[in-house]
């Protein structure tokens, strides 16, 4: 954040992301080709992107981060939700943070991630205290944009789980429908997701945190879930075949990647 993103704005243009490398390589004396990074990542997004974001240069730091933004939207919804965020860890309105109340108070969220990790990358000082302005910053490196919620790796958890469980699918795609038409006295979606075999509660949870960043409610969410499900390929009829043949054609039927949002 200090070097890379000196702007602020959780996304780093190619000469601001240049002049980094620069420093880095001046500082520490290693190779940082600020050229031929960027052109590798490029290749990983599968495109020429004019700006590079969080999750380009430090997927595994980026991941952490928006479990406990799914937190966030799970606790506090969407209206305020910084401002609610804030004063969960900070009720005593002190101004600042501790890592040890920071640590505290998404714990009591739900949060599995590291905490720590999260702490040191926003404390943009490095005393050992957040500022409201240091942890707001937390809202530009993450996917609030409602139309990039789907861009998770539990999405595609709960895909796998629809691919390999259909018939399951089925029953939960209608059990879904009349949610998701805003139907009253639908059933509740946690209940829905709960105790599905092969999909475990975790995911269901993180699935419907997720689901919250795209606002809407309940019809929305289950909308979505609907047509995640619906944009599988049907599945294959059984034959007998040779371990060979079945070999080729899984490798011949990729995963398919998971909708940009709701339609």
């Amino acid at each position: 954040r200090m070097l890379v993103d000196r702007r602020g704005a959780g996304r780093v243009a190619r000469t601001d992301f240049y002049s980094a490398c620069r420093e880095i390589k001046n500082a520490f004396q290693v190779p940082a080709k600020g050229n031929v990074i960027w052109s590798d990542l490029q290749k990983l997004r599968g495109g020429q992107p004019e700006l590079l974001e969080f999750q380009d240069i430090s997927p595994e730091e980026a991941d952490n981060a928006e479990l406990l933004m799914d937190c966030f939207f799970a606790a506090q919804g969407v209206e305020g939700m910084a401002n609610k965020a804030w004063a969960k860890l900070d009720p005593g309105r002190t101004g600042t943070v501790r890592l040890d109340e920071f640590r505290a108070g998404v714990s009591e969220l739900g949060f599995t991630g590291d905490p720590a990790l999260i702490f040191r990358g926003l404390d943009r000082e490095g005393l050992g205290r957040l500022k409201r302005a240091d942890f707001i910053y937390l809202w530009q490196v993450t996917q609030t944009d409602p139309s990039k919620a789907l861009r998770s790796p539990v999405v595609v958890e709960f895909l796998n789980w629809a691919r390999q469980h259909p018939s399951l699918a089925k029953d939960l795609a209608e059990d879904l429908a009349p949610i998701s038409r805003g139907q009253p006295g639908g059933a509740d979606l946690a209940a829905l997701l709960r105790g599905r075999e092969g999909l475990s509660e975790k995911t269901g949870e993180r699935m419907l945190a997720r689901l919250a960043r795209l606002g809407g409610g309940p019809s929305v969410a289950a909308a979505t879930l609907l047509e995640l499900i619906s944009g599988l390929p049907p599945p294959q009829p059984s034959t007998e075949s040779s371990p060979a043949a079945s070999r080729a054609a899984s490798v011949a039927s990729p995963a398919t990647p998971p909708p940009s949002g709701p339609r």
